[in-house]
């Protein structure tokens, strides 16, 4: 037997479930000879636009050692499946190869983040983050199928599709993206908008939770590390279509979209935190954000969080995990003006009076807003303080998950009307970081803007203010 044989039926083994058909008798094809291409001939096209059953019946009835899923409305060249039959043809260790999918709208799929190169190979069983998860424009090895027993789950109303590229990714090895050949969907993939069709629909929501974790189980009740990553990418999809003002009224009741959440609580619980907070294009989504997921593990209590830091930059993790993967940096995180003017106090004297907001990412206890006023060669050190206000929040499923803090700060301006150049640091524990100030693009709230650098706000008086490389520069005209 072949390497792939002995590969083949290890996997028919060992992914042998309660969800497993295996045809009674079957005896996988031969392998193509060396030195013989696959030609179209070679392949079964089906549509994914059919019912499973009938999918199923095409799948486990066709004597072609190839099948190629389609969508019916799909654009696709002429040279589009023989040059990926040629990647099949020369390369025996991979178990599927499409060209570089892009959704309906043109845009490439996010989990394709090498779309630049021409060909790419990625093993899911060695990284996660390159399972495919979509089998639209893909071309599959029909022995691999059949000898795990692989079918299109017939009960599910949604993720039918993904289970199936989950579950073959699990077992084929690598798998290859032609990226010169394009493959255009004609279907709306869930990814493909905050607000796509099937966001209105329960099922769409309950049928990607626990349902589809119990079928992604091996007969032994594991789950691999590609099947909680598919879960993620699916829990994703979902929040984003429910975030904000993007709330669907799909469920009856807060308790309606409660049993979805819990539902994916326990899903959580199998999601681990080098899988739930990982880098990758895949799941387009900032990882703060996740920390909403990865809270739904234990709802009733806040996910503890630690901090450590470099000489350059701070980072937040999940308190006692051993996982390398942060949740955010602080050199990734932005420290805006939100509104600034300038205030006559008591004494008779003038502050710019400043609120900025930067998101709840790292703990509000120990983290301080430092801004430098440095004028008449004398440095005035002056702490932007949380005034308890919400700068902005994020809610899912109209629960409220996360936040932005609001900080204030008022800064006497120069007696003499000399220049003054103020810069922020953010102070976590003993160590301070500079961070640039940055001005939103909200003409209603502010005197300047990060994004044109000639922008500037005229005092009372003829002095200048201005905005230079992330300090605010004062001086007189």
């Amino acid at each position: 037997m072949t390497m792939l044989g002995h590969r083949i039926a290890y996997h028919a083994r060992r992914v042998a479930s309660h969800s497993t058909i295996t045809a009674p008798g079957y005896a996988p094809r031969a392998a193509k000879a060396p030195g013989n291409r696959f030609e179209p001939g070679d392949v079964e096209t089906i549509s994914l636009s059919q019912d499973a059953k009938h999918i199923n019946e095409i799948l486990w009835g066709t004597a072609k050692p190839l099948v190629f899923f389609v969508d019916d409305k799909a654009k696709y060249d002429d040279g589009y499946l023989p040059g990926v039959l040629g990647v099949l043809s020369n390369r025996p260790d991979v178990g599927s190869a499409s060209g570089l999918i892009k959704t309906k709208g043109g845009k490439a799929l996010s989990f394709e983040d090498d779309a630049r190169t021409k060909l790419v190979f990625y093993d899911a069983a060695r990284d996660f983050r390159r399972t495919r998860i979509i089998p639209a424009g893909t071309v599959y090895r029909t022995d691999v199928i059949r000898g795990a027993g692989l079918r299109f789950d017939e009960d599910l109303a949604y993720c039918r599709d993904e289970l199936f590229a989950i579950r073959y990714a699990e077992l084929s090895g690598k798998t290859a993206y032609a990226n010169r050949f394009f493959y255009k969907a004609g279907i709306i993939f869930d990814e493909e908008s905050t607000n796509p069709p099937q966001a209105d629909d329960r099922r769409w929501y309950f049928d990607s939770a626990e349902t589809l974790m119990d079928k992604l189980r091996s007969s032994a009740g594991s789950l691999s590390k590609s099947a909680p990553f598919g879960l993620l990418y699916l829990a994703v999809q979902r929040f984003r279509a429910n975030q904000n003002g993007l709330i669907k009224m799909c469920f009856e009741s807060l308790d309606d979209s409660g049993a979805y959440l819990r539902e994916l609580g326990t899903v959580t619980r199998a999601i681990s935190d080098d899988v739930m907070f990982c880098r990758t294009e895949a799941i387009s989504w900032e990882r703060n954000k996740r920390l909403a997921v990865a809270q739904l593990r234990d709802p009733g209590s806040q996910l503890p969080l630690a901090v450590s830091m470099s000489p350059l930059d701070a980072s937040v993790r999940i308190a006692g995990s051993d996982s390398k993967e942060e949740i955010c940096r602080l050199s990734e995180q932005h420290c805006t003006v939100i509104c600034m003017d300038a205030e006559k106090q008591d004494d008779g004297t003038t502050a710019l009076h400043m609120k900025l907001r930067m998101a709840r990412c790292f703990p509000l206890e120990g983290r301080h807003l430092i801004l430098t006023n440095r004028y008449g060669g004398k440095n005035h050190v002056h702490e932007a303080l949380p005034t308890g206000e919400r700068g902005g929040l994020v809610s899912f499923f109209d629960r409220e998950m996360a936040h932005i803090d609001i900080f204030e700060t008022r800064i006497p301006l120069d007696p003499d009307n000399g220049k003054q150049v103020i810069s922020l640091a953010v102070k976590i524990g003993r160590r301070s970081f500079a961070k640039k100030i940055e001005f939103s693009n909200d003409a209603w709230q502010n005197k300047l803007n990060t994004a044109d650098p000639y922008c500037y706000w005229r005092l009372d008086g003829g002095t200048i203010v201005r905005n230079a490389d992330g300090k605010i520069v004062i001086e007189p005209a």
